[in-house]
């Protein structure tokens, strides 16, 4: 599995990009790969498999690019990896952009990897548009005593905030409640890390 995933990749940075400024993707047709022998890889396949004794059947690969100057991340779940190569039964990519200089803030790698996790495992959609906050406004318990018209009134007084509403149901990644933290949306936690998604995909 590893020789096919690098003959894909491969063969992907032969290929002609629009250069767009969200993810992009291509499918490959598994037949018409070969390997960095030239062995097509229906038959590396079909070696492999003799050998290990498994059944698997390939028509086509997936491949994504992310913009130009933004990083490309991935995960599977179950997690099990090989020569740098993950493999699961779902798996998601994610090209983040970080507004942060490495080193000085959270790991992007370990960001992006509780992005992915996030993604397959409340099966995120679409990217969508960042949470509109909500206004509140509360009343603290009032106060029998009266007060004295010089001084503010703390107790009666009104607090107007911002929060952000969370609706469960939703399948827009941005708009999500993180998995990790479900009081916040996972635009909140992004952008409490000064991070941003440009997009993503999920896979199964």
């Amino acid at each position: 599995l590893v020789s096919l995933s690098n003959a894909a990749l491969a063969h992907a940075k032969t290929l002609t990009w629009t250069g767009s400024q969200r993810m992009e993707t291509k499918t490959l047709v598994f037949d018409e790969l070969s390997d960095a022998s030239g062995k097509n890889l229906r038959e590396v396949l079909t070696d492999s498999l003799g050998r290990i004794g498994e059944n698997l059947h390939v028509k086509s690969m997936l491949v994504y690019k992310a913009p130009e100057g933004i990083h490309f991340y991935g995960a599977s779940h179950p997690k099990h990896t090989l020569e740098g190569v993950s493999m699961g039964r779902f798996v998601s990519v994610l090209a983040m952009r970080r507004l942060a200089p490495e080193g000085s803030v959270f790991p992007s790698v370990r960001l992006a990897d509780q992005i992915c996790q996030h993604v397959i495992g409340m099966k995120s959609e679409a990217l969508g548009e960042p949470p509109l906050p909500s206004f509140r406004v509360e009343k603290e318990e009032e106060v029998k005593e009266e007060s004295p018209k010089n001084e503010q009134d703390e107790l009666n007084e009104f607090f107007t905030g911002q929060t952000t509403s969370i609706d469960d149901s939703e399948t827009t990644l941005l708009r999500q409640a993180f998995m990790l933290n479900p009081s916040q949306t996972v635009y909140d936690y992004l952008k409490g890390h000064k991070a941003e998604v440009i997009d993503f995909a999920r896979v199964e």
